[in-house]
Protein backbone atom coordinates (compact mmCIF):
# COMPACT_ATOMS: atom_id res chain seq x y z
CA UNK A 1 0.00 0.00 0.00
CA UNK A 2 0.84 3.64 -0.26
CA UNK A 3 2.83 5.87 2.06
CA UNK A 4 1.25 9.55 2.63
CA UNK A 5 4.12 12.12 3.51
CA UNK A 6 2.55 15.46 4.46
CA UNK A 7 5.37 18.46 5.10
CA UNK A 8 3.08 21.76 7.01
CA UNK A 9 6.14 24.23 5.91
CA UNK A 10 5.47 28.00 6.22
CA UNK A 11 3.61 28.90 3.45
CA UNK A 12 2.95 25.37 1.86
CA UNK A 13 1.39 22.30 2.78
CA UNK A 14 2.98 19.64 0.44
CA UNK A 15 1.66 16.21 0.56
CA UNK A 16 3.42 13.16 -1.38
CA UNK A 17 2.57 9.52 -2.37
CA UNK A 18 5.00 6.82 -2.59
CA UNK A 19 5.09 3.37 -3.53
CA UNK A 20 7.49 0.55 -1.86
CA UNK A 21 10.04 1.66 -3.49
CA UNK A 22 10.13 5.60 -2.67
CA UNK A 23 9.12 6.28 -5.75
CA UNK A 24 6.66 9.64 -5.53
CA UNK A 25 3.49 9.00 -7.42
CA UNK A 26 2.11 11.98 -6.77
CA UNK A 27 2.31 15.69 -5.32
CA UNK A 28 -0.42 18.15 -4.47
CA UNK A 29 0.18 21.45 -2.99
CA UNK A 30 -2.05 23.68 -0.71
CA UNK A 31 -1.18 27.21 0.45
CA UNK A 32 -1.07 28.74 3.61
CA UNK A 33 -1.03 32.33 4.61
CA UNK A 34 1.24 34.40 6.90
CA UNK A 35 0.55 37.24 8.92
CA UNK A 36 3.50 39.89 8.81
CA UNK A 37 3.20 43.14 9.71
CA UNK A 38 5.56 46.27 11.06
CA UNK A 39 5.30 45.27 14.28
CA UNK A 40 7.91 42.06 13.41
CA UNK A 41 4.20 39.90 13.72
CA UNK A 42 4.30 36.67 11.85
CA UNK A 43 1.60 34.29 12.58
CA UNK A 44 -0.46 31.87 11.29
CA UNK A 45 -4.31 30.50 11.85
CA UNK A 46 -4.45 27.25 13.61
CA UNK A 47 -7.35 26.46 12.36
CA UNK A 48 -6.51 26.99 8.98
CA UNK A 49 -3.67 24.92 8.80
CA UNK A 50 -5.75 22.11 9.65
CA UNK A 51 -8.39 23.19 7.21
CA UNK A 52 -5.69 22.36 4.69
CA UNK A 53 -4.14 19.43 6.28
CA UNK A 54 -7.99 17.55 5.88
CA UNK A 55 -7.49 19.33 2.17
CA UNK A 56 -4.84 17.98 1.78
CA UNK A 57 -5.36 14.38 3.19
CA UNK A 58 -8.51 14.25 1.17
CA UNK A 59 -6.98 14.68 -1.91
CA UNK A 60 -4.30 11.48 -0.81
CA UNK A 61 -7.46 9.75 0.11
CA UNK A 62 -8.96 10.41 -3.77
CA UNK A 63 -5.47 9.34 -5.25
CA UNK A 64 -5.14 6.22 -2.94
CA UNK A 65 -8.75 4.74 -3.12
CA UNK A 66 -8.59 5.26 1.07
CA UNK A 67 -5.56 3.27 0.82
CA UNK A 68 -2.50 3.50 3.11
CA UNK A 69 0.01 1.83 5.23
CA UNK A 70 0.78 5.02 6.60
CA UNK A 71 -0.09 9.05 6.94
CA UNK A 72 3.77 10.05 8.29
CA UNK A 73 4.38 13.99 8.99
CA UNK A 74 7.12 16.62 8.94
CA UNK A 75 6.84 20.09 9.65
CA UNK A 76 8.54 23.13 10.26
CA UNK A 77 9.89 23.87 13.33
CA UNK A 78 10.13 26.82 16.06
CA UNK A 79 6.41 27.37 16.11
CA UNK A 80 3.91 27.52 19.40
CA UNK A 81 0.75 28.37 21.08
CA UNK A 82 -1.38 27.60 23.88
CA UNK A 83 -4.61 26.09 23.89
CA UNK A 84 -7.16 25.48 26.63
CA UNK A 85 -7.87 22.45 28.72
CA UNK A 86 -9.53 20.90 25.61
CA UNK A 87 -7.16 21.58 23.45
CA UNK A 88 -8.69 24.42 21.66
CA UNK A 89 -6.14 27.55 20.77
CA UNK A 90 -6.15 30.26 23.26
CA UNK A 91 -3.68 32.34 20.69
CA UNK A 92 -2.37 32.28 17.14
CA UNK A 93 0.63 30.47 16.14
CA UNK A 94 4.03 32.23 16.31
CA UNK A 95 6.05 31.04 13.97
CA UNK A 96 10.23 31.25 13.81
CA UNK A 97 9.94 34.58 11.93
CA UNK A 98 8.24 36.46 14.77
CA UNK A 99 10.59 39.19 15.85
CA UNK A 100 8.39 40.77 18.51
CA UNK A 101 9.80 38.88 21.01
CA UNK A 102 12.94 41.05 20.44
CA UNK A 103 11.33 43.93 22.54
CA UNK A 104 11.07 41.60 25.93
CA UNK A 105 14.20 39.74 25.50
CA UNK A 106 15.93 41.61 28.47
CA UNK A 107 13.49 39.92 30.59
CA UNK A 108 13.77 36.81 29.87
CA UNK A 109 16.30 34.73 32.71
CA UNK A 110 17.31 32.24 29.37
CA UNK A 111 20.88 33.20 28.56
CA UNK A 112 22.60 30.27 30.31
CA UNK A 113 25.20 27.86 29.61
CA UNK A 114 23.72 25.10 31.03
CA UNK A 115 20.08 25.45 29.25
CA UNK A 116 22.33 24.77 25.38
CA UNK A 117 24.10 22.31 26.42
CA UNK A 118 21.29 20.46 27.96
CA UNK A 119 18.96 20.98 25.13
CA UNK A 120 21.30 21.75 21.86
CA UNK A 121 19.29 25.36 21.54
CA UNK A 122 21.54 28.33 22.27
CA UNK A 123 19.28 31.43 23.85
CA UNK A 124 17.03 32.65 20.90
CA UNK A 125 13.89 34.52 20.63
CA UNK A 126 12.89 32.13 17.94
CA UNK A 127 12.05 29.09 19.83
CA UNK A 128 9.11 27.89 21.36
CA UNK A 129 10.70 28.33 25.09
CA UNK A 130 10.71 32.06 25.66
CA UNK A 131 7.81 32.54 23.31
CA UNK A 132 5.72 30.26 25.58
CA UNK A 133 6.86 32.33 28.65
CA UNK A 134 6.08 35.09 27.24
CA UNK A 135 2.27 33.83 26.24
CA UNK A 136 1.64 32.56 29.43
CA UNK A 137 2.38 36.00 30.65
CA UNK A 138 0.20 38.09 28.84
CA UNK A 139 -2.58 35.92 28.71
CA UNK A 140 -2.57 34.51 32.03
CA UNK A 141 -4.19 31.14 31.12
CA UNK A 142 -5.48 28.74 33.76
CA UNK A 143 -3.17 26.27 35.12
CA UNK A 144 -4.70 22.98 33.07
CA UNK A 145 -4.01 25.00 29.39
CA UNK A 146 -1.74 22.67 26.97
CA UNK A 147 1.31 24.18 25.28
CA UNK A 148 2.07 23.35 21.64
CA UNK A 149 5.42 23.36 20.18
CA UNK A 150 5.17 23.56 17.17
CA UNK A 151 2.84 23.30 14.23
CA UNK A 152 2.08 19.66 14.57
CA UNK A 153 0.27 18.98 17.66
CA UNK A 154 -3.20 20.88 16.80
CA UNK A 155 -3.89 18.98 13.32
CA UNK A 156 -2.94 15.46 15.00
CA UNK A 157 -4.87 15.97 17.85
CA UNK A 158 -7.65 16.87 15.60
CA UNK A 159 -6.93 13.52 13.18
CA UNK A 160 -5.96 11.46 16.49
CA UNK A 161 -7.57 12.66 19.30
CA UNK A 162 -4.00 13.10 21.04
CA UNK A 163 -1.86 15.48 22.25
CA UNK A 164 1.45 14.58 20.81
CA UNK A 165 4.74 15.95 19.37
CA UNK A 166 7.46 13.78 17.64
CA UNK A 167 11.20 14.04 19.71
CA UNK A 168 12.91 15.33 16.24
CA UNK A 169 10.49 18.62 16.26
CA UNK A 170 10.64 19.07 19.47
CA UNK A 171 13.99 18.79 19.90
CA UNK A 172 14.11 22.26 18.23
CA UNK A 173 11.59 23.86 20.74
CA UNK A 174 14.57 24.54 23.22
CA UNK A 175 12.73 22.17 25.61
CA UNK A 176 14.36 18.59 25.15
CA UNK A 177 17.41 17.01 26.75
CA UNK A 178 19.23 15.93 23.38
CA UNK A 179 21.10 12.98 25.45
CA UNK A 180 17.95 11.15 26.72
CA UNK A 181 15.11 12.60 24.14
CA UNK A 182 13.09 13.24 27.62
CA UNK A 183 11.57 17.18 28.23
CA UNK A 184 14.29 18.85 29.81
CA UNK A 185 13.91 20.08 33.33
CA UNK A 186 15.60 22.90 33.40
CA UNK A 187 13.40 24.06 30.57
CA UNK A 188 9.94 22.91 31.80
CA UNK A 189 11.04 24.82 35.39
CA UNK A 190 11.85 27.86 33.45
CA UNK A 191 8.24 28.28 31.55
CA UNK A 192 6.76 26.67 35.25
CA UNK A 193 4.76 24.00 33.35
CA UNK A 194 3.83 20.73 34.96
CA UNK A 195 3.51 17.32 33.11
CA UNK A 196 0.04 17.85 32.03
CA UNK A 197 0.77 21.04 30.40
CA UNK A 198 3.12 19.11 28.40
CA UNK A 199 2.32 17.08 24.95
CA UNK A 200 3.13 13.80 25.25
CA UNK A 201 6.54 13.44 23.97
CA UNK A 202 7.36 10.76 21.35
CA UNK A 203 9.80 9.02 18.61
CA UNK A 204 7.71 10.24 15.74
CA UNK A 205 9.31 7.62 13.47
CA UNK A 206 8.41 4.64 15.64
CA UNK A 207 5.05 5.99 17.29
CA UNK A 208 2.65 6.17 15.91
CA UNK A 209 -1.30 6.67 16.36
CA UNK A 210 -4.40 6.43 14.80
CA UNK A 211 -6.91 8.15 12.74
CA UNK A 212 -10.18 8.45 15.04
CA UNK A 213 -13.79 7.71 13.30
CA UNK A 214 -15.02 10.96 12.47
CA UNK A 215 -11.47 11.97 11.22
CA UNK A 216 -11.63 8.94 9.04
CA UNK A 217 -15.06 10.04 7.91
CA UNK A 218 -13.44 13.57 7.11
CA UNK A 219 -10.67 13.10 4.75
CA UNK A 220 -11.40 9.62 3.55
CA UNK A 221 -9.29 7.13 4.71
CA UNK A 222 -10.02 4.20 7.09
CA UNK A 223 -10.11 4.33 10.58
CA UNK A 224 -7.49 3.36 12.17
CA UNK A 225 -4.92 4.17 9.55
CA UNK A 226 -1.66 4.84 11.34
CA UNK A 227 -0.44 8.38 11.36
CA UNK A 228 3.05 8.94 12.68
CA UNK A 229 4.19 12.08 14.05
CA UNK A 230 7.10 11.67 12.39
CA UNK A 231 10.34 13.93 12.15
CA UNK A 232 10.72 17.82 11.66
CA UNK A 233 11.45 19.34 8.20
CA UNK A 234 15.47 19.64 9.31
CA UNK A 235 15.54 16.36 9.81
CA UNK A 236 13.70 15.01 6.50
CA UNK A 237 15.46 17.45 4.58
CA UNK A 238 19.17 16.39 5.62
CA UNK A 239 17.78 12.90 4.83
CA UNK A 240 16.28 13.96 1.88
CA UNK A 241 19.00 15.22 0.30
CA UNK A 242 21.26 12.28 1.00
CA UNK A 243 22.98 13.81 3.68
CA UNK A 244 23.36 10.80 5.49
CA UNK A 245 27.52 10.50 5.53
CA UNK A 246 29.16 12.48 8.05
CA UNK A 247 31.61 14.64 5.89
CA UNK A 248 28.41 15.87 3.65
CA UNK A 249 27.01 19.33 4.50
CA UNK A 250 23.30 19.50 4.06
CA UNK A 251 22.19 22.87 2.24
CA UNK A 252 18.98 24.09 2.48
CA UNK A 253 17.89 27.44 0.73
CA UNK A 254 14.41 28.55 0.85
CA UNK A 255 12.26 31.61 2.65
CA UNK A 256 15.26 30.86 5.35
CA UNK A 257 18.43 28.90 5.04
CA UNK A 258 20.62 26.41 7.18
CA UNK A 259 23.56 23.81 6.87
CA UNK A 260 23.47 21.08 8.74
CA UNK A 261 25.68 17.96 9.37
CA UNK A 262 24.33 14.13 10.67
CA UNK A 263 25.92 12.53 13.41
CA UNK A 264 25.09 9.92 15.27
CA UNK A 265 25.53 11.93 18.69
CA UNK A 266 24.59 15.32 19.63
CA UNK A 267 27.51 17.74 19.90
CA UNK A 268 27.37 21.66 21.02
CA UNK A 269 29.49 24.48 20.48
CA UNK A 270 32.56 24.31 22.77
CA UNK A 271 33.24 28.29 22.39
CA UNK A 272 30.12 29.82 22.52
CA UNK A 273 26.44 28.55 21.73
CA UNK A 274 27.27 29.31 17.59
CA UNK A 275 25.45 26.27 16.34
CA UNK A 276 22.35 24.31 17.42
CA UNK A 277 22.38 20.04 17.75
CA UNK A 278 18.73 18.57 17.27
CA UNK A 279 17.83 15.56 17.22
CA UNK A 280 16.93 14.24 13.43
CA UNK A 281 15.36 10.59 13.71
CA UNK A 282 16.13 7.49 13.30
CA UNK A 283 19.40 7.93 15.88
CA UNK A 284 21.30 10.47 14.21
CA UNK A 285 21.48 14.19 15.27
CA UNK A 286 21.95 17.59 12.82
CA UNK A 287 24.61 19.57 13.92
CA UNK A 288 24.50 23.27 12.18
CA UNK A 289 22.28 26.84 12.51
CA UNK A 290 19.49 28.20 10.23
CA UNK A 291 19.31 31.58 9.04
CA UNK A 292 15.70 34.02 8.77
CA UNK A 293 16.79 35.77 5.78
CA UNK A 294 16.93 33.84 2.71
CA UNK A 295 14.90 33.53 -0.29
CA UNK A 296 12.54 35.73 1.79
CA UNK A 297 15.65 38.56 1.29
CA UNK A 298 15.45 37.99 -2.58
CA UNK A 299 11.36 37.89 -2.46
CA UNK A 300 12.00 41.20 -1.15
CA UNK A 301 14.11 42.62 -4.10
CA UNK A 302 11.70 41.12 -5.96
CA UNK A 303 8.86 43.02 -4.88
CA UNK A 304 10.46 46.39 -3.97
CA UNK A 305 13.31 46.99 -6.77
CA UNK A 306 12.01 44.10 -9.91
CA UNK A 307 8.62 45.24 -10.26
CA UNK A 308 9.19 44.65 -14.65
CA UNK A 309 10.33 41.49 -14.09
CA UNK A 310 7.12 40.37 -12.02
CA UNK A 311 5.66 41.60 -15.34
CA UNK A 312 7.32 39.35 -17.73
CA UNK A 313 7.21 36.54 -15.62
CA UNK A 314 3.55 36.50 -15.46
CA UNK A 315 2.81 37.96 -18.72
CA UNK A 316 5.64 35.57 -20.80
CA UNK A 317 5.06 32.32 -18.73
CA UNK A 318 9.27 32.80 -17.56
CA UNK A 319 10.21 32.13 -14.21
CA UNK A 320 10.87 35.08 -12.20
CA UNK A 321 14.22 33.59 -10.44
CA UNK A 322 15.33 32.67 -14.09
CA UNK A 323 15.20 36.49 -14.67
CA UNK A 324 16.97 37.39 -11.50
CA UNK A 325 19.59 34.98 -12.10
CA UNK A 326 20.98 36.38 -15.31
CA UNK A 327 20.77 39.86 -13.47
CA UNK A 328 23.40 38.39 -10.56
CA UNK A 329 25.21 37.29 -13.20
CA UNK A 330 25.92 40.72 -13.90
CA UNK A 331 27.00 41.83 -11.08
CA UNK A 332 31.12 40.37 -10.20
CA UNK A 333 32.23 38.72 -6.81
CA UNK A 334 31.97 41.17 -4.86
CA UNK A 335 29.06 43.16 -6.55
CA UNK A 336 31.30 46.18 -7.22
CA UNK A 337 32.16 46.88 -3.53
CA UNK A 338 28.84 46.22 -2.25
CA UNK A 339 28.19 44.59 0.96
CA UNK A 340 24.51 43.85 2.22
CA UNK A 341 23.88 42.69 5.80
CA UNK A 342 20.53 40.88 4.55
CA UNK A 343 19.02 40.68 8.44
CA UNK A 344 15.64 42.33 7.21
CA UNK A 345 13.97 40.02 10.69
CA UNK A 346 16.80 40.04 12.64
CA UNK A 347 19.15 37.12 13.01
CA UNK A 348 19.15 34.09 14.75
CA UNK A 349 22.68 31.80 13.98
CA UNK A 350 25.09 32.45 14.44
CA UNK A 351 25.13 36.14 15.82
CA UNK A 352 22.15 35.86 17.73
CA UNK A 353 20.93 39.33 17.01
CA UNK A 354 17.10 40.18 16.93
CA UNK A 355 17.71 44.11 17.09
CA UNK A 356 19.40 44.09 13.72
CA UNK A 357 17.86 44.98 10.24
CA UNK A 358 18.89 44.86 6.27
CA UNK A 359 21.99 47.57 5.63
CA UNK A 360 23.62 48.25 2.83
CA UNK A 361 27.30 49.30 2.40
CA UNK A 362 29.62 51.00 -0.33
CA UNK A 363 26.73 52.02 -2.59
CA UNK A 364 28.13 54.79 -5.14
CA UNK A 365 26.94 56.60 -8.40
CA UNK A 366 28.24 53.24 -10.04
CA UNK A 367 26.04 50.92 -8.14
CA UNK A 368 23.14 48.77 -10.07
CA UNK A 369 20.37 47.29 -9.12
CA UNK A 370 22.24 44.12 -10.39
CA UNK A 371 24.92 44.71 -7.68
CA UNK A 372 22.29 44.94 -4.87
CA UNK A 373 20.81 41.72 -6.16
CA UNK A 374 24.55 39.76 -5.59
CA UNK A 375 25.16 41.62 -2.70
CA UNK A 376 22.03 40.23 -1.14
CA UNK A 377 22.79 36.44 -2.35
CA UNK A 378 26.23 37.32 -1.09
CA UNK A 379 25.64 38.16 2.33
CA UNK A 380 22.85 34.88 3.20
CA UNK A 381 26.12 32.66 1.48
CA UNK A 382 28.14 34.85 4.23
CA UNK A 383 26.47 34.34 7.80
CA UNK A 384 25.92 30.44 6.48
CA UNK A 385 29.38 30.99 6.08
CA UNK A 386 30.23 31.97 9.34
CA UNK A 387 27.73 28.97 11.12
CA UNK A 388 30.46 26.60 9.14
CA UNK A 389 33.54 28.66 10.59
CA UNK A 390 31.95 27.86 13.82
CA UNK A 391 31.75 23.63 13.20
CA UNK A 392 35.03 23.34 11.90
CA UNK A 393 36.80 25.44 15.32
CA UNK A 394 34.56 22.19 16.63
CA UNK A 395 36.03 19.75 14.24
CA UNK A 396 33.33 18.96 12.10
CA UNK A 397 34.17 19.34 8.47
CA UNK A 398 32.75 18.66 5.38
CA UNK A 399 34.54 17.36 1.66
CA UNK A 400 31.27 17.86 -0.32
CA UNK A 401 27.86 19.93 -0.26
CA UNK A 402 24.37 18.37 -1.10
CA UNK A 403 21.95 21.24 -1.78
CA UNK A 404 18.49 21.30 -2.37
CA UNK A 405 15.62 24.36 -2.08
CA UNK A 406 14.02 26.76 -4.46
CA UNK A 407 16.89 29.52 -4.52
CA UNK A 408 19.31 27.16 -5.58
CA UNK A 409 17.63 26.87 -8.38
CA UNK A 410 19.58 29.69 -9.70
CA UNK A 411 22.60 29.21 -11.08
CA UNK A 412 24.67 32.33 -9.71
CA UNK A 413 23.60 31.48 -6.13
CA UNK A 414 24.81 27.82 -7.14
CA UNK A 415 28.58 29.01 -7.71
CA UNK A 416 28.57 31.83 -4.88
CA UNK A 417 27.71 28.92 -2.13
CA UNK A 418 30.72 27.02 -3.52
CA UNK A 419 33.37 29.51 -4.00
CA UNK A 420 32.24 30.89 -0.25
CA UNK A 421 32.43 27.20 1.25
CA UNK A 422 35.39 26.30 -0.89
CA UNK A 423 33.82 22.93 -1.95
CA UNK A 424 32.05 21.31 -4.44
CA UNK A 425 27.98 21.55 -4.27
CA UNK A 426 25.69 18.94 -5.83
CA UNK A 427 21.93 20.06 -5.96
CA UNK A 428 19.11 17.58 -6.20
CA UNK A 429 16.99 17.87 -9.50
CA UNK A 430 14.33 20.46 -9.60
CA UNK A 431 11.78 18.07 -9.86
CA UNK A 432 12.65 16.29 -6.86
CA UNK A 433 11.28 17.00 -2.96
CA UNK A 434 14.30 16.30 -0.80
CA UNK A 435 12.05 16.87 2.24
CA UNK A 436 8.84 14.91 1.29
CA UNK A 437 11.67 12.38 0.01
CA UNK A 438 13.41 12.19 3.33
CA UNK A 439 10.05 11.97 5.66
CA UNK A 440 9.74 8.75 3.34
CA UNK A 441 13.54 7.55 4.29
CA UNK A 442 13.13 8.10 8.14
CA UNK A 443 9.67 6.02 7.77
CA UNK A 444 11.09 3.25 5.68
CA UNK A 445 14.56 3.20 8.20
CA UNK A 446 12.79 3.11 11.06
CA UNK A 447 10.42 0.14 9.42
CA UNK A 448 13.32 -1.99 8.51
CA UNK A 449 12.37 -1.48 5.00
CA UNK A 450 16.21 0.02 3.82
CA UNK A 451 19.26 0.63 5.00
CA UNK A 452 21.41 3.95 5.36
CA UNK A 453 23.69 2.46 2.43
CA UNK A 454 20.61 1.44 0.61
CA UNK A 455 19.20 4.72 1.23
CA UNK A 456 21.84 6.43 -0.61
CA UNK A 457 22.91 3.83 -3.57
CA UNK A 458 18.81 4.21 -4.52
CA UNK A 459 18.33 7.94 -4.56
CA UNK A 460 21.87 8.97 -5.49
CA UNK A 461 20.88 9.41 -9.24
CA UNK A 462 19.04 12.70 -7.70
CA UNK A 463 22.04 14.47 -7.41
CA UNK A 464 23.24 16.59 -10.28
CA UNK A 465 26.19 18.83 -10.42
CA UNK A 466 25.86 22.46 -9.46
CA UNK A 467 29.21 24.33 -8.83
CA UNK A 468 33.17 23.59 -7.82
CA UNK A 469 34.65 26.23 -6.61
CA UNK A 470 36.75 28.46 -8.00
CA UNK A 471 40.20 28.76 -6.79
CA UNK A 472 40.89 32.69 -7.42
CA UNK A 473 37.57 33.83 -6.37
CA UNK A 474 37.13 31.41 -3.22
CA UNK A 475 40.44 33.47 -2.00
CA UNK A 476 39.05 36.70 -3.15
CA UNK A 477 35.90 35.93 -0.74
CA UNK A 478 38.12 34.15 1.92
CA UNK A 479 38.91 38.29 2.72
CA UNK A 480 35.93 39.11 1.79
CA UNK A 481 33.86 37.84 4.41
CA UNK A 482 36.00 39.32 6.94
CA UNK A 483 34.72 42.66 6.01
CA UNK A 484 31.40 41.39 6.41
CA UNK A 485 31.79 40.01 9.73
CA UNK A 486 34.02 43.57 10.84
CA UNK A 487 31.10 45.89 9.35
CA UNK A 488 28.35 43.39 11.52
CA UNK A 489 31.05 44.06 14.83
CA UNK A 490 30.80 47.43 13.94
CA UNK A 491 27.03 48.61 13.73
CA UNK A 492 25.88 45.78 16.02
CA UNK A 493 26.36 48.39 18.74
CA UNK A 494 24.22 51.52 17.33
CA UNK A 495 21.19 48.96 15.88
CA UNK A 496 21.07 48.24 19.65
CA UNK A 497 20.50 51.66 20.13
CA UNK A 498 18.65 52.62 16.94
CA UNK A 499 16.03 49.37 18.61
CA UNK A 500 15.60 51.56 21.96
CA UNK A 501 15.27 54.72 20.30
CA UNK A 502 12.53 52.84 18.32
CA UNK A 503 11.29 50.55 20.99
CA UNK A 504 8.42 53.36 22.34
CA UNK A 505 7.24 53.52 18.91
CA UNK A 506 6.55 49.94 18.33
CA UNK A 507 2.82 48.30 19.08
CA UNK A 508 3.71 44.51 21.10
CA UNK A 509 1.94 41.52 21.21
Amino acid sequence: MPTVVIDIGTTNIKTGIFDDDGQLLDLHYERVNLEVDATGRAEQDPYEIYSKVVASLRHASRVTGGEAEAIFFTSQMHSAMLLDKNGEPLSRLITYLDTRLSLHLDELSLKNHDLYHETGCPPLIIYPLPKIIYLKKILKPDTKHKIAVSVKEFPLLKLTGHLVVDASTASGAQMVDIHSLKWSEHAVSLAQLSEENLPELVIGEKDYLELTSDAASLIGFKKGTPVYPGVSDAGAHSFGVLAIEENTLALNVGTSAAIRLTKPEPQVDRYDMRFFSYYAGNSRWIIGGAINNAGIAVEWFLKSFAAAEEIVSDTARIDKFSLLDVEAQLSPPGANGLIFLPYLTGERFPIRDPYFRGTIYGASLSTTRNDVLRAIMEGVAFTLKMIYNALQENGLNASIIHGGGGGLRMKTWRQIFSDIFGIPLLVVREDYEPTLIGGWLHFALAKGLISYKEAFYRFKEVLQDGANPDPLTSEFYSEYVNLFIKLYNTLRDYSREFHNFTKKHVKVF
